[in-house]
């Protein structure tokens, strides 16, 4: 059977969670079973006793740690479960933190059912559920964890007037229209013809990667295709996150050791699914003008910096 966490001080949050999970095994006719945790200490307790495939772990609690709590689980000597980081919108904090930490994925509050849909089908699917997950790091005591002094109620059902809130939180989201956006830079102006003069040479680019094979020759191009796009990015302090995630790519891609890969074709995919979000990206935001939320690029790219690093080490 499969065994989910959700770790998340809002008893609500957890229950919204549960309820689109119960969708996507109810679709597959499959069982499953669903543990809530509000502290650090009851998180620990039952990571420890029970095989829990994927934690749903608020980062950004201000209830809580969550970067020192994320930072532990991964310390206890139990079978390494898959976490998905659960973050605000506007977060720009604890998303980066807990990328070393080597997060499965990122999904944002308000929760959106079709990205815990994705993270279910991607992690329980045949291959990549049977491999090896077992891993077994070095012990630490539970109790080196600070608690936090405020006391949560203990629910044992949620009111009623609660469940009717979940349909509606869950469609409010924080977003900011291109337009919205860009007006706000109107009087400072911004340059995109760097990024444009780089794009000509992106089909040809891509080419030589899928058709030749030669990501290695490709790579200085690349990363100066991705550090253009962190120059344009540090422009704005909107997009502080992205742009540190886009570096952090780049510092992978320098480090990569060649001679020690067998295989280059995931890696080099997963950097032109980066570069190609981009350019769709910057599209859509500074010359179309006509997405509703500037924001979506986030999710895919902290998503991918995640597997490519995955791959990587």
């Amino acid at each position: 059977m499969k065994r989910i966490l959700s770790v998340d001080a809002n008893l609500l949050n957890s229950k919204i969670i549960e309820q689109d999970i119960k969708v996507y095994f109810d679709s597959i006719d499959e069982k499953f079973e669903f543990f809530v945790a509000q502290t650090p200490q009851n998180t620990l307790d039952i990571i420890n006793t029970h095989n829990i495939d994927i934690i749903f772990l608020d980062i950004s609690s201000k209830f809580y740690d969550g970067i020192k709590l994320l930072k532990y689980i991964k310390q206890q000597p139990t079978r390494q479960s898959k976490i998905v980081g659960v973050t605000v919108l506007d977060d720009h904090t604890y998303r980066f933190k807990a990328l070393k930490y080597k997060v499965y994925r990122y999904i944002y509050k308000p929760y959106d059912n079709k990205e815990i849909e994705t993270v279910l089908k991607k992690y329980f699917s045949r291959n990549y559920y049977t491999k090896e997950i077992n891993r077994i790091e070095n012990f630490i005591n539970i109790e080196d964890i600070q608690h936090p002094t405020e006391k949560f109620e203990n629910l044992n059902a949620i009111k009623e007037e609660d469940l009717e809130l979940v349909s509606s939180y869950q469609k409010r989201h924080i977003k900011h229209t291109a337009h919205e956006f860009t007006e706000l830079y109107d009087e400072w102006g911004y340059d995109v013809e760097d990024l444009n003069d780089l794009e000509l040479s992106l089909d040809k680019l891509m080419m030589s990667i899928l058709m030749d094979d030669d990501f290695e020759a490709a790579l200085p191009d690349i990363i100066n295709i991705l550090e253009t796009y962190n120059k344009f990015l540090y422009i704005f302090t909107e997009f502080e996150e992205l742009s540190k995630v886009v570096y952090s790519i780049v510092i992978l891609l320098r480090e990569i050791e060649f001679d020690k890969l067998e295989s280059f074709t995931m890696i080099s995919k997963l950097v032109l699914t980066v570069i190609q979000d981009l350019v769709e990206w910057k599209e859509r935001v500074f010359i179309a003008q006509d997405t509703d939320d500037v924001y979506y690029i986030n999710d895919p790219i902290l998503n991918s910096y995640v597997q490519i690093q995955d791959l990587l080490t």
